[in-house]
């Protein structure tokens, strides 16, 4: 999976290490072996995460997202109907208090959910983290 990712775009994976148990990540750079202050095992594991910004960045490089990025700083809002989320009260506020101000400003919306797959057992909780860009349509 990730050489095949690897092939397909430019961005690059940071690697971190977690506690087996994911009870905790480590420092970047931390190889000290001591064991985990939850759970006391001694063994850890790699994962790959990508970079918000180097997504981001990736969008705007392309001359074909570039412009489908412009919808935000580009669409008038209509004062009859909610058409989406530029249209609501929390963002005219944002704009209001100078927010937004740039057409390439990124509107993200960060949702986080934690839950725990196997009955709620230590170190089985997880973090699904998920951004939403706006600044692109939703079609």
């Amino acid at each position: 999976m990730v050489s095949m990712l690897k092939n397909k775009t430019p961005m690059k994976t940071l690697q971190y290490e977690t506690c087996t148990q994911g009870c905790m990540m480590y420092q970047k750079g931390d190889d000290t072996v001591r064991p985990c202050p939850y759970c006391k095992k001694t063994t850890r594991e790699s994962f790959g995460m990508f970079s918000i910004g180097d997504r981001v960045a990736t969008l705007l490089s392309n001359d074909e997202t570039e412009a489908m990025m412009k919808y935000r700083s580009s669409r008038r809002p209509n004062a009859c109907e909610y058409e989406d989320i530029f249209d609501g009260k929390d963002y005219k506020d944002l704009v209001a208090g100078g927010e937004f101000a740039d057409e390439d400003d990124v509107a993200l919306v960060m949702m986080i959910d934690r839950f725990s797959p196997n009955n709620g057992n230590h170190g089985s909780k997880l973090n699904l983290i998920q951004f939403v860009n706006y600044n692109m349509h939703r079609s």
